[in-house]
């Protein structure tokens, strides 16, 4: 298919336009690309090019004929262009980690637990098997997460989208205890586990202020855990080698610790 120089610079320009983040500019050219549709209607465009005089952009050299193929470019630039933009806005409003709470599990958390209890993506390094049901999600919650020691909801807007559970442990060793967590895999990679975890910490050694010690372990192949660990302030202590039983396969961890003598994230 051949293309013409003036298609070329008509499309460039329309890119210029629409990326240039001048919404008025945006607007504008919106408005001149409907006296473009006119495509010789000279009657048509006069009109359009009347009922937007003064815009600075619409005037009658900037309005000519434009061929319907070109059009169809134009406007899927637009197109494409404000839906770009509607993503970044959802992409800023879904990352705003203020929004990022953590509270106990409630009964009526079940329908949102299972969407993402039900991944096994999520579930892949839990001890949990993956939920199939919401009865199988409202049980789970009434007999393990409510009696918990300590398990919270990771909540964006007070709606779980995740878990932080704190397992102390019992006798001499009551001074330990550990921490593991999951999210909802569509907040991977936003910043919300590991601000969930910095919430976390302190209120885990302000309820049990017996604990000394936190730890966690992580599958040496987890590299996502590990980034998070370790922008919280946990500490690397070592490997441990084929330490982990996770649904029928045995795994090499590392062991993470956090005191509460370190130097604790800000909630």
């Amino acid at each position: 298919m051949k293309i013409s120089f003036s298609s070329i610079l008509l499309v460039l320009i329309v890119i210029f336009i629409t990326s240039s983040g001048n919404s008025k500019m945006v607007g504008e050219a919106k408005k001149c690309f409907a006296t473009w549709t006119c495509e010789g209607d000279d009657e048509c465009r006069l009109k359009c090019i009347d009922d937007h005089k003064g815009d600075g952009i619409c005037d009658s050299s900037t309005a000519f004929p434009v061929p319907k193929q070109y059009m169809l470019i134009i406007y899927s630039i637009i197109l494409l262009q404000s839906q770009s933009s509607t993503n970044q806005s959802r992409e800023n409003m879904e990352t705003d980690l203020s929004r990022v709470t953590l509270r106990p599990f409630s009964l009526t958390d079940a329908h949102d637990f299972l969407r993402w209890a039900s991944d096994v993506r999520v579930t892949g390094n839990l001890r949990w098997q993956t939920f199939t049901s919401e009865e199988e999600a409202l049980v789970f919650i009434r007999d393990v997460c409510l009696p918990h020691p300590w398990r919270r909801s990771i909540c964006i807007d007070d709606r779980s989208i995740g878990f932080i559970s704190v397992f102390p442990e019992t006798g001499d060793d009551s001074f330990k205890a550990h921490i593991g967590y999951g999210l909802s895999h569509e907040y991977w990679g936003k910043g919300i586990a590991t601000r969930a975890v910095s919430i976390a910490v302190p209120q885990v050694f302000n309820d049990l202020p017996h604990v000394l010690r936190l730890q966690a372990f992580v599958q040496t192949q987890n590299k996502a855990s590990q980034r998070v660990l370790e922008k919280v302030g946990f500490q690397r202590e070592g490997l441990l080698r084929k330490y982990s039983y996770v649904k029928g396969e045995i795994h090499d961890v590392f062991v993470y610790s956090l005191l509460s003598s370190d130097l604790l994230p800000l909630p």
